[in-house]
């Protein structure tokens, strides 16, 4: 049986989902972003759960996500901005 690549299916779906995000449609930018979390795209992904959560009202949820994130990539300051304000709900 042949294994399939799942990495450019993670890859489009993390790309839709930052489109999504960026004009604003949160709820269905989170589906995309956890279908590429689903699909392996690794931590990467947490960056964009978080601040979509975070979005959305979801605070504890984005809190986790972003704290990963922090750990990964510690001088996004993307990341750390969304982080801080999480922290502060």
């Amino acid at each position: 049986e042949k294994e399939i690549d799942t990495e450019p299916l993670a890859e489009n779906a993390l790309q839709e989902g930052q489109r999504l995000y960026r004009s604003g449609q949160f709820a269905a930018a989170l589906e995309k972003f956890e279908n590429a979390d689903e699909l392996g795209i690794g931590l990467a992904a947490d960056k964009w759960l978080g601040m979509t959560k975070f979005q959305l009202g979801r605070y504890a949820d984005a809190r986790i996500n972003l704290a990963r994130a922090a750990r990964v990539d510690p001088v996004d300051p993307e990341v750390n901005r969304a982080y801080r304000r999480a922290l502060k709900k």
